[in-house]
């Protein structure tokens, strides 16, 4: 496939991302129509194949925040996906207090340190503390948790 300028521009310094030893998270923004879809495909297909001189194969893991965004993620990308929810919280072991909420813990992460976690439409994760009548997840905060869930393996946030 040909790629634009920018296009290829992003692809480079994603490569470098993946490659380096202290960074985490990567941003991929761009408008609607911009072919940030083509760039995650295509990113996949480079860590499926493996990076770097050692041409070592990465695990990718694909999230969005809504479970329409997922089927759609996976669609476009020909890849699994699934909520965030899904991925990083499990329902509370043991008892739980009765205050009449159901409680998610965070899940113990045991995916290779080799992981890439892909989050589409990554402008509807919020840090802010949310309170649910019903439900309580982890901390409250969605990308906190996100993030610690994610250790120190790389994040490719995706969106607007």
């Amino acid at each position: 496939m040909t790629y634009t300028a920018d296009q290829q521009t992003v692809l480079d310094s994603a490569s470098e991302f993946f490659l380096s030893a202290t960074a985490d998270t990567f941003l991929l923004t761009g408008y609607a129509g911009t072919g940030k879809t083509t760039l995650v495909r295509a990113l996949i297909e480079e860590l499926l194949d493996g990076v770097g001189d050692e041409r070592l194969p990465y695990n990718v893991v694909l999230m969005a925040p809504t479970g329409r965004a997922a089927v759609v993620l996976a669609k476009k990308t020909g890849h699994a996906a699934a909520t965030i929810h899904r991925t990083i919280y499990k329902i509370e072991d043991g008892p739980q207090e009765f205050d009449g909420k159901l409680r998610f813990m965070l899940r113990e992460n045991n995916d290779s340190p080799r992981t890439v976690y892909f989050v589409d439409e990554a402008s509807m994760v919020s840090d802010m503390p949310s309170d649910n009548e019903l439900l309580k997840f982890g901390s409250g905060c969605l990308l906190h948790d996100l993030l610690q869930y994610c250790g120190h393996r790389k994040v490719v946030f995706v969106g607007d």
